[in-house]
């Protein structure tokens, strides 16, 4: 369900997506954003979770291929080599909005925030 401000990833049984090649399953992830979020947010979460990962080859895969990165497993794929059931993903993440309180640390770039410890 596309709810405004929303961006969702959850799977979908929806015949017309076919087989997953993930599960072997008819349905597949579906990305869904509602008014208030654009397609590159969107794409983002794809990528995120459908998309191979860069990684560093081996030492081994660099002497055979001559390449210091190779591709790795998607982060779904990988869930589901590591044993979890893929029709049970849920995802969902709302926008800020202006009514909602930010931190200090909200308006920062990222290299100016000071990450917090914890002392025990």
């Amino acid at each position: 369900m596309k709810r405004p401000g929303t961006l969702s990833a959850r799977w979908s049984k929806a015949r017309e997506h076919g087989v997953s090649r993930l599960n072997g399953q008819h349905g597949d992830v579906l990305y869904e954003w509602g008014d208030g979020v654009g397609n590159a947010d969107g794409h983002l979460l794809h990528y995120a979770f459908g998309c191979e990962r860069m990684r560093l080859s081996t030492r081994e895969e660099q002497a055979a291929s001559g390449l210091a990165w190779d591709f790795g497993l998607s982060f779904l794929q990988e869930l589901h080599d590591r044993g979890y059931d893929l029709t049970t993903l849920r995802f969902s993440i709302r926008k800020r909005t202006s009514a909602t309180t930010t931190t200090d640390t909200d308006s920062k770039p990222a290299s100016e925030v000071t990450p917090h410890t914890h002392t025990d």
